[in-house]
Formats: C-alpha cells, structure tokens, sequence
C-alpha cells in the first residue's frame, strides 16, 4: 500500500511538472510568435519605404 501511494504522488508531481513546463512552453511560443510577426511588420515597413515608387 505504501509503494502504491508513494507511485501515485509521483505520477501526480511529473503530472504537475508537465503542464507547468507545457504552460512555460506556450508562453515561450506565444512570444516567439509575437516577436515574429514584429519583425514581420517592421520588414514589410520598411519594404513600403524602399520599394514604394508612389512616395
């Protein structure tokens, strides 16, 4: 009984580690996409101010 409880506390920590590392690794992701689509929006700035014939 005792080897049964202490598995289970086990499973239920990794369980806890795994969706706080998930809840990290999303957030590390929305920031990456958040840097991306900066970068994006800064390029596209400045192809507008480079290849804009009309200006």
């Amino acid at each position: 009984a005792i080897i049964l409880q202490d598995k289970s506390t086990k499973i239920k920590l990794s369980r806890q580690a795994r969706t706080y590392k998930n809840k990290k690794f999303k957030s590390e992701q929305k920031q990456t996409k958040m840097l991306h689509n900066s970068n994006n929006n800064i390029l596209s700035v400045i192809d507008n101010i480079t290849f804009d014939p009309s200006q």
